[in-house]
């Protein structure tokens, strides 16, 4: 089996799954490095990088793994040293010409394109039709089709207002009325008075409201559901739940940057995903399998 060493920025959670996503396809033994880099390395461009100087030595010391797999920001700089030692990838746009990387895997709205760029739909993860059969029986059982719905929060694209929550409630309620059971997750970047609004208004009429402190119950409510709803606001939830072959509803929280809007009109025109209106109906959709599209162009390139 060949070894990996993974570079992630620290504390990014949703990017450090792509990563371990694509090492485990890979069948890699990998090492794990949450990258902090200090001054001057900071503040530096990734064409420091080419001064062939290890900007961390504390870290990058022999033996060196077979591949080495970067994502976030500060990962570019280690991810760039390393390829004088091992085959590189990296996962997004690393902003410097994808030619010193073997690979570099991007989703198609970031409009990157070169011999060694593979272009995705959204992001990688694992899960999949497959993954959901897999999985042992939910906790969460309804006579009633269970509808799962993941709530995003503030971040720099969107910032939510109670009014934002008082509607999103509303129309939810009226999903209840019209004879489903509702399971909901607020995210950690959900406010505190966000979720109480959640939990008064539709606390009497959800099946589950995740209270962020009892285990994550994502599994349970990817198998128990027939249905999802996600707000705009991640691209990361919104590609898994568009991977796992069941009818997938974005409620629009009016993210306007540019990329998630290409991401998200590329979802409606696969017919991979619906805007949420009034009501919930059953249509096939398309599944995204990213993961699997790229890996055989992953391993020819490397």
């Amino acid at each position: 089996m060949k070894t990996g060493w993974i570079f992630c920025d620290r504390g990014k959670v949703g990017s450090l799954k792509q990563a371990k996503a694509l090492s485990e396809k890979l069948q890699l033994t990998a090492q794990i490095f949450d990258v902090k880099l200090s001054f001057p390395w900071r503040y530096l461009p990734p064409q420091a990088a080419l001064l062939n100087i290890n900007p961390l030595p504390h870290i990058i010391t022999t033996p060196y793994p077979d591949i080495v797999i970067g994502i976030g920001r500060q990962s570019v700089l280690p991810t760039l040293h390393m390829r004088n030692f091992s085959k590189t990838i990296f996962i997004q746009d690393p902003k410097i010409n994808p030619k010193y990387f073997n690979c570099v895997i991007t989703p198609q709205h970031d409009n990157l394109s070169a011999e060694n760029v593979i272009n995705i739909t959204g992001s990688l993860h694992s899960i999949s039709p497959e993954y959901i059969a897999a999985l042992p029986a939910s906790k969460f059982k309804s006579d009633k089709p269970i509808v799962a719905i993941f709530i995003g929060g503030n971040s720099k694209h969107v910032t939510y207002t109670d009014q934002m929550i008082h509607d999103m409630c509303t129309k939810l309620k009226a999903l209840a009325l019209q004879g489903h059971d509702l399971i909901i997750t607020p995210s950690r970047r959900t406010q505190k008075s966000h979720i109480d609004i959640i939990q008064s208004s539709l606390g009497s009429t959800a099946l589950h409201i995740w209270d962020l402190k009892s285990e994550n119950p994502y599994q349970d409510y990817l198998k128990a559901a027939s249905h999802f709803i996600v707000t705009t606001d991640s691209i990361s939830m919104m590609s898994e739940l568009c991977s796992t072959g069941k009818p997938t509803y974005l409620l629009d929280v009016g993210v306007k940057k540019q990329k998630f809007q290409k991401f998200i009109n590329n979802l409606y025109t696969l017919n991979a995903a619906k805007l949420l209106k009034d009501t919930l109906t059953d249509f096939t959709p398309h599944v995204l399998t990213d993961l699997n599209d790229c890996i055989k162009k992953v391993k020819k390139m490397i």
